[in-house]
């Protein structure tokens, strides 16, 4: 996860930023002042995470393999071990990692 943050952390600085800045807005039109809602920008963070899970990026920016990913470990098949399988992207076997995955903001 470290890899994601270090590879996206402009965007998601920019994401949380145009949501502040909308906030603020609205505050200046006089609208009534509540708690701070960024869930378009954890939203969409969390979209950025698993499309950068899919991509292989995190294999691309370390250069390390995992060996049940080469293989084509899958769990989500009959037959999980099969030679036949092909490679599939890594900390994706189940999807329980990508589907976990959540972006929040705390005060």
């Amino acid at each position: 996860m470290r890899v994601f943050l270090e590879m996206y952390e402009e965007e998601i600085g920019e994401l949380l930023a145009n949501d502040i800045a909308g906030e603020i807005e609205s505050i200046a039109q006089g609208k009534p002042v509540g708690r701070l809602s960024v869930d378009v920008s954890t939203g969409k963070i969390g979209e950025l995470f698993r499309d950068f899970l899919d991509a292989r990026e995190w294999k691309q920016a370390s250069a390390q393999t995992i060996a049940a990913a080469d293989e084509g470990v899958n769990h989500r098949k009959k037959r999980p071990y099969a030679a036949e399988n092909p490679a599939r992207p890594e900390f994706v076997d189940t999807g329980l990692y990508q589907a976990s995955f959540r972006a929040w903001v705390t005060d």
